[in-house]
């Protein structure tokens, strides 16, 4: 919880440069802080029971919001805004996958990092 506030307080800024008002960073993380904590007891059942970077499981949840987004209603800006990040993601796996090869990772190791539906 206080590791999302830091980051959050250190990474969250307006165009201009000003930091957000301490309201949405409370917001945010309260937020992320839900998002984590079902996610991690979404996991606590896998084979892999090794804790995963907080990183993915937004990263996941993300995906996941973003893609029920993109199929559910075309009269808006939604579809295509949600379009752009899943492809921003797919792009983001694609060098994870070619980088990771380039540096000899094992491919589960790779595979883990993916970020994609499930």
């Amino acid at each position: 919880s206080e590791t999302i506030q830091s980051y959050l307080i250190e990474n969250l800024s307006t165009p201009s440069g000003r930091q957000f008002p301490e309201v949405y960073v409370t917001y945010w993380k309260n937020y992320f802080g839900k998002i984590l904590e079902r996610r991690t007891v979404e996991r606590a059942g896998s084979p892999a029971n090794d804790p995963e970077p907080a990183e993915l499981l937004l990263g996941e949840e993300l995906h996941s919001i973003f893609t029920k987004n993109f199929y559910g209603g075309f009269d808006s800006i939604n579809p295509l805004v949600s379009y752009l990040v899943l492809y921003t993601i797919q792009i983001r796996n694609l060098f994870l996958i070619i980088e990771g090869t380039r540096a000899g990772l094992d491919s589960s190791l790779i595979m883990k990092n993916v970020i994609c539906g499930e």
